[in-house]
């Protein structure tokens, strides 16, 4: 069989896409030629091939999707890997699926669900603060648009967040921790302190970070273009208009 045979190709890239599928082909060609509907020649075809080349190309073509992935959430994984609490990350049941995940968007599922069940006190809370930091950078920017008041967007009288600005708070100051962190720190020192950011993606993929009051997060926080400007200063009860028009001078609001 050639190599450009129609049937060889799919079969080939389906292998090399896991490594676990190298072990099931070797461990029972039969049983997974059946299972993936592959014909004779196919399966002759892949038994031919050098199994030790295959599996060296299969487990690095995985760890590049895995790289790949990873790079959203580079100092999460990082704070993971620390000698302190490895062996609780891994014991975790939901940290399995994050380092199982391939796909950026199944690992931000899946790491996000790993954060919510991470409690707020304990040896793993600096992790879940950071999953919610880079999750909030990787999904800003990826995000083009935000889904809700898209009638109401830059109007005077409903203001809402920029698509590339979000508003969170933190249980420390997550954002020193993250560049103490990039810069070599280990294990980085930080303690509980809820600390609330203003956060805006630029065009590089870059992060413009701003401490703010927790007043100004809750007056922010309800800028999705669906309140008036009243309505919040009702709901917070403070002068939303002032915290509002600023954001607005600084870009935070369109």
């Amino acid at each position: 069989m050639k190599l450009d045979d129609a049937g060889f190709q799919p079969a080939l890239a389906r292998l090399l896409s896991d490594p676990r599928r190298v072990e099931e082909f070797l461990d029972d060609t039969q049983a997974y030629g059946a299972a993936h509907s592959l014909e004779p020649p196919v399966l002759a075809a892949l038994r031919a091939i050098d199994f030790s080349r295959l599996r060296k190309a299969s487990s690095l073509l995985r760890a590049d999707r895995q790289y790949a992935a990873r790079r959203h959430y580079q100092v999460t994984f990082a704070l993971m890997s620390l000698p302190q609490v490895s062996a609780e990350v891994l014991a975790h049941p939901l940290a399995q699926p994050v380092y199982a995940a391939e796909d950026p968007d199944v690992l931000s599922a899946a790491i996000n669900q790993f954060a919510a069940a991470i409690p707020s006190q304990g040896p793993l809370w600096q992790i879940g603060d950071m999953i919610r930091f880079e999750s909030m950078w990787y999904r800003l920017t990826t995000s083009t648009h935000r889904a809700l008041g898209l009638d109401r967007l830059g109007s005077d009288g409903y203001p809402a967040l920029a698509p590339n600005v979000a508003v969170e708070e933190f249980g420390c100051r997550v954002g020193e921790l993250y560049r103490e962190f990039r810069a070599g720190a280990q294990p980085p020192h930080t303690t509980p302190d809820t600390t609330s950011y203003l956060a805006q993606a630029s065009s590089d993929r870059g992060m413009r970070l701003i401490e703010i009051p927790s007043k100004g997060r809750e007056v922010l926080a309800l800028c999705d273009g669906t309140r008036s400007t009243d309505e919040i200063t009702r709901l917070t009860g403070t002068d939303a208009a002032d915290v509002i028009e600023q954001a607005r001078r600084e870009g935070f609001i369109q």
